[in-house]
């Protein structure tokens, strides 16, 4: 006992290590529409790591259970059509619905629900495009937290 007082035989405590500044995000409910490119498969990722629950449906032909299991988000076999009508249908709907395929025209969604675009300009929400997907990805979670923004293209 004298020993362990003295701090002769005692283990050294693991040195823990700052990390680099991170940001904290309230975690919140996102669907992203049609996952298949690079951009939108980072998205996942970054939405996950932030907190975020994810769910999302691939575009034709990706293996989403591969994805699923890659990124940590859930994905619902089904179309970007049905997940859309069943989006609508919920009481408790996403806080925001990423579209990565084409969606020229912005879906009905419950009121609440912000629309972003990975994939080219959307009427009725925010585009982010870019080059380096990590970029487009970072942006998006991003722009997810701010206050609501009217109509527009962003480029990163």
């Amino acid at each position: 006992m004298e020993d362990y007082r003295a701090g002769h035989n005692s283990r050294p405590l693991a040195k823990t290590r700052r990390s680099a500044a991170s940001l904290t995000f309230p975690a919140m409910r996102v669907a992203i529409i049609g996952v298949g490119s690079q951009g939108s498969v980072e998205a996942v990722r970054q939405l996950v790591a932030t907190g975020c629950r994810v769910a999302f449906t691939v575009a034709a032909g990706q293996n989403g259970a591969h994805l699923a299991q890659n990124t940590g988000g859930r994905f619902y076999p089904c179309t970007a059509d049905e997940m859309l009508a069943r989006l609508a249908s919920e009481s408790d709907a996403p806080a925001a619905v990423v579209m990565a395929g084409d969606a020229p025209v912005a879906p009905e969604l419950p009121e609440g629900t912000r629309l972003f675009s990975i994939s080219g300009k959307i009427s009725g929400g925010v585009s982010v495009e870019g080059s380096d997907p990590t970029a487009v990805a970072r942006t998006l979670v991003s722009l997810m937290t701010a206050p609501p923004l009217p109509e527009q293209n962003i480029l990163c």
